[in-house]
């Protein structure tokens, strides 16, 4: 993974760049309900998408998705 962007509720709220990203910590979350969507980007432009929504201190199911790169001119 080279680059993860960290979205709460629509807004992005941090971007991490590097070599092999592994962990990424976000602060000063709301109090009510609000949705998270991280975006992994790796070396060769996958993208994965997860999507999870938190109510307080309890955490919803995982919703995840991987776009591939497309491959244009073969």
């Amino acid at each position: 993974i080279r680059k993860v962007a960290v979205f709460v509720n629509g807004k992005r709220r941090k971007v991490v760049r590097g070599k092999r990203v592994e962990q990424v910590t976000i602060r000063r979350l709301p109090k009510r309900t609000f949705t998270v969507k991280i975006v992994a980007t790796s070396n060769e432009g996958q993208k994965t998408i997860s999507v999870r929504r938190y109510r307080g201190c309890k955490k919803g199911k995982p919703r995840t998705r991987v776009r591939n790169q497309h491959q244009h001119g073969r």
